[in-house]
């Protein structure tokens, strides 16, 4: 786990005051019928008061909702805390309003005996100290879980996590979760999450079809409710391995665990899979999903793996932590998914960066094709104003974009640096020839 300072989650009383400005996040868990007599339950949705420091910037609603009430907002105290890890701006912005159109998460852990396996990977450190240590698939996956449950707790994002087996320890619950039971309960849950993931022994196979369906049964209850209002439930399923059953690893074991997710398509959701292995035969099974099923659907490696994957397309970018984090919430956006299959075009590099630093900075930049100069030079003044970030490709901090690099990318003549070297040079030239 990166040793940034922990999210930090606001006293009860900030945010009891805030609950008492919007009555709307007071109603939490309760159901109402449809003319037809069933019965919808509705899911918490977050809310915010406005940044003192952006002038209350806006995620922007769902077409489907138009109350101010809907709209959510980043806070002074999520800025805070989101920039202090690493999250610009922008980000920041996005992971809020994913929270708003995905209100509801459900994590599978996988805590099988195989998650003992010394291929993990942790950033620990700080700053210029900051190191990529090798690890147990159980220790990156207590800092991943970790990291989500306070930022579920930061965010007020309903997070349910289940255990694959049994922690080993019955006074540790197999399932927990965090913003489930209303704010005041948040430091309590996240205190309950660490607890859970520090005392769990790994043990035990990858029952994951099992834990998959007890999750489908949460889900349709609240599946009407979500897809009226144009919302879709996360659910992430971390694992090490393939799915067994009580027999262990076989065909129809694979088999049933395919068919469970087929039936997901029936639901408002979007699937995120988080492989913990260098495993070939795993890796290969659950990308192969990706073209397999009709499902919304993603498959990420740990945040090394995936930054070697971008950096083979768009090698201009750094693949911050923040970027994989926001991906293993759930964030969904086209250009997230082509960092790792092929290089961006122009537009599309503006694009990405107006969502990574803030759109309003790139409202009125340059045009990508008849002033690439002056939009380089813009982007080269907004990234000097950002944190740096620990680069998995080289192994130290540095700037979200090599800036270099994204000039020669796009086959420019003579790139603006290039230009400037060479613009330097002859004044040297000329200042040594008098």
């Amino acid at each position: 786990m990166h040793d940034y300072p922990k999210f930090h989650v606001s006293s009860s009383k900030t945010r009891s005051t805030m609950a008492e400005q919007h009555p709307h996040n007071n109603q939490g868990h309760h159901g109402h019928h449809d003319k037809n007599g069933s019965t919808d339950q509705e899911v918490p949705v977050a809310y915010a008061e406005s940044t003192a420091l952006y002038d209350g910037v806006y995620a922007l609603p769902l077409a489907t909702t138009n109350t101010p009430s809907s709209m959510v907002r980043l806070t002074a105290e999520q800025e805070t805390n989101l920039q202090a890890h690493g999250f610009p701006i922008g980000l920041a912005q996005e992971l809020v309003a994913t929270v708003r159109s995905n209100p509801i998460r459900f994590w599978t852990i996988d805590n099988s005996g195989s998650m003992w396996t010394s291929d993990g990977h942790v950033l620990r450190g700080k700053d210029k100290n900051t190191q990529l240590i090798p690890c147990t698939r159980w220790a990156e996956m207590q800092a991943t879980v970790q990291c989500h449950a306070e930022l579920a707790g930061l965010l007020e994002a309903t997070t349910i996590f289940h255990m694959l087996n049994p922690t080993g320890d019955p006074r540790v619950p197999q399932n927990f979760s965090v913003a489930e039971h209303g704010a005041d309960a948040i430091p309590e849950d996240i205190n309950n999450a660490t607890m859970a993931m520090l005392t769990c022994q790994p043990q035990g196979p990858t029952p994951l079809t099992d834990r998959l369906i007890e999750i489908r049964e949460k889900i349709v209850p609240i599946a009407s409710s979500l897809a009226k209002k144009g919302q879709k439930a996360i659910v992430v399923i971390a694992t090490d391995g393939l799915p067994t059953d009580a027999y262990g690893g076989s065909p129809e074991a694979a088999r049933d665990f395919v068919n469970l997710l087929r039936s997901l398509q029936s639901y408002p959701v979007w699937l995120v899979i988080r492989l913990c292995t260098d495993d070939f035969e795993t890796r290969t099974f659950y990308n192969s999903l990706d073209e397999e099923l009709e499902l919304p659907l993603e498959v990420l490696d740990d945040h090394a793996a995936e930054a070697k994957e971008v950096s083979r397309h768009n090698g201009w970018l750094n693949y911050g932590l923040p970027i994989h984090r926001t991906r293993e919430l759930g964030y969904q956006h086209r250009l997230f998914d082509l960092l790792d299959e092929r290089p961006l075009n122009k537009d599309e590099v503006k694009e990405f960066l107006g969502v990574l630093f803030g759109k309003s900075l790139f409202e009125n930049a340059p045009d990508v094709h008849t002033d690439w100069r002056g939009f380089i030079k813009g982007v080269s003044r907004v990234v000097k104003n950002q944190q740096y970030q620990w680069n998995p490709k080289s192994q130290k901090m540095e700037p979200w974009v090599d800036v270099k690099k994204l000039d020669k990318m796009f086959g420019e003549r003579l790139s603006l640096f290039a230009r400037m070297g060479s613009s330097a040079r002859r004044s040297s030239r000329k200042s040594m020839a008098k």
